[in-house]
């Protein structure tokens, strides 16, 4: 056990210690700061790895004044003088207490504390907080001393315990309850305000009992993505006699639903849960909605849960091919657009058409993330007739320059393994491009490499970081890379500043497409899983 090193604070000069003559003391007190006493008040600190105490009196010296940041203003008194002198002492702690104008004390060991005492801070209006004992000399606020300063000009009593009858007293003067975290970080004045409370970790019993002194005025966000946890969440709202602002953030949709349906296949009078609410994708929905819509879409693929890879995603391509026919909602683009919305209307553009689809892999358990590009709309018009020139069209004699167009247009990017098929690689899923509902198409359901770049409508009008998985050879890898860092060519990432930037922002697609590989990356780099930013040139290299 390592020796501790006792060092006398009074000899040193940077903690400001005086010793005092008791006699002096009494005289003389009003001209002192004194706002805080202790016996044998000491601290311990450690210099050069050794471990040191510091104490503030002794035998020679009983009564010192600190005004360090440690113990500011302190009246440190010697134990052993404190007990020979106690009734003296006492005294003059007393007349301190009655006649110093200050709005605090701090009353650091329990056996200063006594009736005397507590009258003596009442007969002081000036006092408005006390502290009554320390963590290392513990002293419990009963119900007598509490209704003692009810309604007095004292607004705060801390102290390290309280009466078991007073721990759901939430009454101010009370500092061990108004200070206690019952939520979290989240204290009572907190749950009892109309704030926003943020909470990213798993709730403990506790805490889910502590739900009761949330105000229905607070909003409540919960984005610890224990899906099993916001069951108990959930529980816990039913049982209580109030509804709360309670808004639960999901990101992985089918381990929330395992967990929900389970709760709900179980359970009676639900009618509640609409009033709390469901956050996917930056949508909020109340509680009920979502999970009728997320009933509906999971029934979709009920048939295919014992299908391989390959036929589950051809099953479900073939659900939003056919879905209903392409038509936007210029009044409402989320109509054509949301997942949820276009389930009940007529509505439904590439982004609607993407957007099913994810969803549907999603509860099949295919990766897979969005892909937007932009096509070159300039040759819509185009009648079979006309042939087709780099940028022209020519019709008999007649030729015609065309402009290019573009717009932007959504699909998927799929990861696909399947060894039924012999199938392990990464396609691009365009549903819109093969919505006919007379005619079964399957042209741009797994498109590869080349077949992607041939398309003639395809133009690279903008550029962003999902390029990169689409080389052929690492020149090609590199000349993409290059343009990505050209701001003056490449408006969209005008932004970055070097490579880093591209590592991270393929990793982040990686993770949603192909998160066993993106997880091999993260233990062979540490520096990236540690989200370094000055990333070595060697480190780039051999990530590219």
């Amino acid at each position: 056990m390592q020796d501790i090193q006792v060092i006398k604070g009074y000899l040193i000069p940077g903690f400001d210690s005086q010793i005092l003559d008791i006699n002096y003391l009494n005289e003389h007190y009003n001209e002192l700061d004194i706002s805080s006493f202790g016996i044998n008040s000491s601290i311990n600190m450690t210099f050069g790895g050794t471990k040191k105490e510091i104490i503030f009196c002794d035998k020679e010296n009983p009564v010192v004044l600190t005004n360090n940041s440690n113990m500011p203003h302190q009246l440190v008194i010697y134990k052993e003088y404190y007990d020979e002198h106690k009734k003296d002492i006492d005294d003059l702690i007393i007349k301190i207490v009655k006649n110093k104008k200050n709005s605090s004390f701090t009353f650091q060991d329990w056996e200063i504390i006594n009736t005397s005492l507590l009258k003596a801070i009442l007969d002081n209006p000036e006092i408005t907080e006390i502290t009554l004992g320390t963590s290392s000399s513990s002293f419990k606020l009963t119900k007598e001393i509490y209704e003692m300063f009810k309604n007095t000009h004292v607004k705060k009593i801390i102290t390290n315990e309280i009466d078991d009858d007073l721990k759901e007293n939430f009454d101010s003067l009370i500092g061990y309850n108004s200070q206690k975290n019952l939520i979290a970080s989240y204290k009572y004045e907190s749950l009892s305000s109309n704030k926003t409370i943020i909470l990213d970790k798993k709730l403990t019993k506790d805490e889910l009992e502590n739900f009761k002194y949330l105000s229905k005025e607070a909003e409540v966000i919960i984005k610890s993505n224990d899906y099993e946890n916001y069951i108990e969440v959930i529980k816990r709202y039913l049982s209580l006699n109030k509804d709360l602002n309670v808004t639960f953030r999901v990101s992985n949709k089918p381990q929330f639903n395992k967990y929900l349906f389970k709760f709900v296949s179980e359970s009676d009078n639900l009618e509640r849960l609409s009033n709390l609410n469901v956050n996917v994708e930056g949508e909020k929905y109340n509680l009920l909605t979502y999970l009728n819509f997320e009933k509906r879409l999971t029934e979709m693929i009920i048939p295919a849960l014992n299908l391989s890879p390959l036929e589950k995603y051809l099953f479900a391509y073939n659900i939003v091919k056919k879905y209903k026919k392409y038509k936007e909602n210029e009044e409402d683009k989320g109509a054509a657009r949301n997942v949820y919305q276009l389930l009940d209307n007529e509505y439904m553009v590439c982004a609607g058409f993407s957007s099913l689809l994810k969803d549907l892999l999603n509860k099949l358990g295919i990766e897979s993330i969005d892909f937007s590009v932009t096509v070159d709309v300039g040759l819509d018009y185009i009648k079979d007739d006309m042939e087709v020139l780099p940028n022209k069209v020519k019709l008999g004699d007649k030729i015609t320059e065309v402009l290019i167009k573009g717009e932007d247009h959504a699909r998927r990017w799929i990861h696909l393994v399947d060894s039924k098929y012999g199938i392990d690689g990464y396609f691009i899923a365009d549903p819109t491009w093969d919505n006919d509902l007379e005619n079964d198409l399957y042209n741009h359901a797994l498109l590869n490499i080349d077949e992607y770049v041939g398309i003639n409508r395809y133009n690279y009008l903008s550029f962003t970081t999902k390029e990169l998985f689409f080389c052929k050879t690492l020149e090609e890898f590199y000349t993409k890379i290059n343009f990505l860092l050209d701001k003056e060519k490449n408006k969209l990432f005008k932004t970055m500043e070097k490579e880093v930037d591209i590592i991270y922002l393929l990793l982040n697609d990686l993770k949603d497409l192909d998160n066993e590989f993106y997880l091999q990356i993260l233990n062979k780099y540490p520096s990236i899983a540690n989200r370094e930013r000055n990333l070595s040139k060697e480190v780039i290299q051999d990530v590219f």
